[in-house]
């Protein structure tokens, strides 16, 4: 796609990005950040037109409504489709699995990305023109000048990247990979109604620390070619020190965040408007931000042992211990400490 940019900054359409591994927050930070006066949260977005029982339907919306049931999303699908970007639904979704799908960490993808990048193909650039559309329907219908995406593929962090007309803010969302591995070790039935859109059977630590390693190595790179538009944050700063994270989280994605942090201070419900896919709290329509550490209890130690050996590495760089306490060094300490100095 071409460098140029066709609107002037003021009227770039903002888009904060999530990204990082599953089970990380990312679905409390995308409401938290949805919260904003200014920002419409709208979850995987990635997920938006996947086709469901061999339809196009899309996916669950948590107002408990198929996307183009609810009265948002659909107004949303009315105006991409009137934007004038001659993509139909199909071509975008056969488009989407050709250029931003992660599955297998994406290695053909990250090619054609590449090749992309030294020569960009008419497909590709049609697909960003309808992928700019498809955010700026949003914006409009929302009535909102700033979209979160939680989709969490570092791959989708560098596609939108390439659209010149959208100020791109990336949020790399981590958390201790011995709580992801616990979490990964539950088993759920498919219960779409209650936010579990498929049936996920439960994995090895191993198998868990190793997809944890590599997503997040991944996006720590994706994150520094976002320099001074990207931030880290950890799930545990999140629950636990929310004023201090959220206020730096908005130096980092240009919003002054003191109406979220007021709401967040006095215990108020924290609403999930219309998001698409994500953690299955997104059904109950509100959510408090609360620590999650069953897995400190319960997790075995063999499979601490094992995460350790696998992740120990990437765990250290973020400021993890060995004992499963979270150090102020690292990239999620306040700014003025070694912040600076981490991956």
């Amino acid at each position: 796609m071409p460098n140029r940019r066709t609107q002037p900054d003021a009227q770039r359409l903002r888009v904060i990005y999530v990204m990082g591994a599953g089970r990380s927050g990312s679905t409390v930070l995308s409401a938290l950040l949805g919260a904003h006066p200014q920002v419409i949260g709208v979850g995987e977005l990635e997920q938006y037109l996947l086709p469901h029982q061999g339809g196009l339907d899309g996916q669950l919306c948590s107002c408990r409504r198929w996307h183009l049931q609810c009265p948002f999303w659909r107004e949303v699908f009315d105006r991409w489709q009137s934007a004038g970007h001659g993509v139909d639904p199909q071509t975008f979704v056969a488009w989407q699995a050709r250029y931003s799908d992660f599955r297998g960490l994406g290695h053909l993808r990250w090619l054609r990305l590449i090749g992309n990048g030294v020569r960009c193909s008419a497909s590709f650039e049609r697909y960003l023109a309808a992928t700019e559309a498809l955010l700026r329907a949003i914006a409009e219908t929302a009535g909102r000048s700033v979209i979160v995406d939680s989709s969490k593929n570092p791959l989708r962090a560098l596609l939108l990247g390439r659209i010149s007309d959208l100020d791109v803010r990336v949020v790399h969302a981590v958390r201790d990979g011995r709580a992801v591995a616990w979490s990964r070790k539950k088993t759920y039935r498919k219960d779409e109604l209650s936010g579990v859109q498929r049936e996920f059977r439960s994995l090895p630590a191993w198998y868990t620390a190793t997809h944890w390693s590599l997503v997040n190595a991944i996006a720590s790179l994706v994150r520094r070619r976002f320099a001074d538009h990207a931030a880290l944050i950890r799930y545990e700063d999140l629950v636990t020190e929310p004023e201090a994270t959220l206020e730096r989280l908005g130096q980092s994605v240009g919003l002054d965040m003191r109406p979220v942090i007021d709401d967040v201070r006095h215990g108020r419900e924290i609403p999930v408007g219309h998001m698409i896919a994500g953690n299955r709290l997104r059904m109950s329509g509100v959510i408090r931000v609360r620590a999650d550490t069953e897995w400190i209890r319960k997790l075995p130690a063999r499979d601490r042992r094992t995460c350790w050996i696998i992740a120990g590495w990437l765990l250290k760089r973020y400021g993890y211990t060995r004992q499963g306490e979270c150090t102020r060094r690292g990239p999620c300490a306040p700014q003025g400490t070694s912040a600076r100095r981490a991956a």
